[in-house]
């Protein structure tokens, strides 16, 4: 059986992605026997044309521009940065690490709070850091939504034909999920 199940599987192309049901449906003396071999293959995938999709989506969503940090942005980090490093302060003055202390009065804007927020050593290089990190996360949003975009139109273009096993597995799995 294991050789005719192996010859079986070379020969339609087609590779099992469960363990296969094996029915005896005819055992005679001095005659063949036959068997049923039953197993689910994987979904059948019509790839649309996707070379084709991503040059219209590329045409018509055009080169992602990169767009600055605003000031307002800039400024709401900094004062971010400035109430994290009283809090720093605060704890590192008193023993009340349980957050009784309310909300704090931020830092002072000067040199010392930069160089206490990372390798720099002045305020300028404090946002303009900021500033990059903004505008670089702005653009990485803004080319992972276009991708985004480029894959749904591929999928929406596709065709994928699931085997029954599939679609019986997935539908008594949900049947389960309503019973709990």
């Amino acid at each position: 059986i294991d050789e005719a199940f192996s010859d079986i599987v070379v020969e339609s192309k087609k590779v099992p992605v469960n363990q296969p049901q094996i029915t005896v449906t005819k055992l005679a003396v001095r005659d063949d026997a036959e068997i049923k071999i039953t197993f689910a293959t994987p979904p059948e995938i019509d790839m649309a044309d996707y070379k084709k999709i991503a040059k219209k989506h590329n045409a018509s969503t055009g080169k992602i521009e990169m767009v600055d940090a605003t000031d307002e942005e800039i400024d709401a980090m900094i004062l971010d940065l400035r109430k994290q490093v009283a809090h720093m302060n605060h704890h590192a003055a008193h023993d009340d690490h349980d957050h009784s202390h309310g909300d704090l009065e931020p830092v002072e804007l000067d040199d010392d709070f930069a160089k206490k927020v990372g390798p720099f050593q002045t305020v300028a290089e404090v946002k303009e850091a900021i500033k990059k990190n903004i505008t670089e996360t702005k653009h990485q949003k803004a080319m992972e939504k276009s991708r985004i975009m480029l894959i749904d139109a591929i999928v929406d273009d596709s065709k994928i034909v699931y085997p029954p096993f599939f679609l019986d597995s997935e539908q008594n799995i949900m049947i389960e999920e309503m019973k709990q």
